[in-house]
């Protein structure tokens, strides 16, 4: 990726708390729950967009509870070349949006409906090739999700 934003979203977990003996709970009262590939998890979620250079260049922070997707307006408002994330942020409007803005959408695809394993078509297969989906933008996310978490900048695998 030489120019753009890539977008995505990091859970950080919180302790679920236990209840004390007059009946209230060390839970975090601001955390939430959010599942993810049928998991639960209690916390908070860190929305980032990560420049070409891998430096961080805006993030959110919100309780587990919303969709990532609530986020990715705001994190490429002011992207001009390409905007890079999962298949989790895809849609029609938004893919217009970006486009007719002269900016290139790409949001990859994935397997359809996980349950079936459907495989994604050629086209949705070329498009992930076109953007590095197959290897770069995975191996970004593992250095991104490790490396921010612990409030490092990310960097590039060579």
């Amino acid at each position: 990726m030489n120019d753009g934003t890539l977008v995505d979203a990091i859970i950080v977990e919180q302790s679920r708390g236990k209840k004390r003996d007059d009946g209230t709970s060390t839970r975090d009262p601001e955390a939430s729950f959010t599942k993810k590939i049928g998991q639960t998890y209690h916390g908070y979620k860190e929305h980032i967009a990560v420049g070409c250079s891998t430096i961080v260049t805006d993030y959110r922070f919100s309780d587990a509870a919303p969709h990532k997707y609530n986020f990715i307006d705001e994190l490429t408002q002011d992207e001009k070349q390409m905007v890079v994330a999962d298949s989790a942020y895809r849609s029609e409007v938004r893919e217009a949006e970006l486009t007719s803005g002269g900016v290139v959408c790409a949001i990859i695809f994935i397997w359809k409906k996980r349950a079936k394993r459907t495989a994604i078509s050629v086209e949705e297969a070329e498009s992930n090739d076109r953007v590095g989906a197959c290897e770069g933008r995975a191996s970004l996310r593992v250095d991104e999700e490790h490396e921010v978490s612990t409030s490092a900048v990310p960097r590039r695998k060579q």
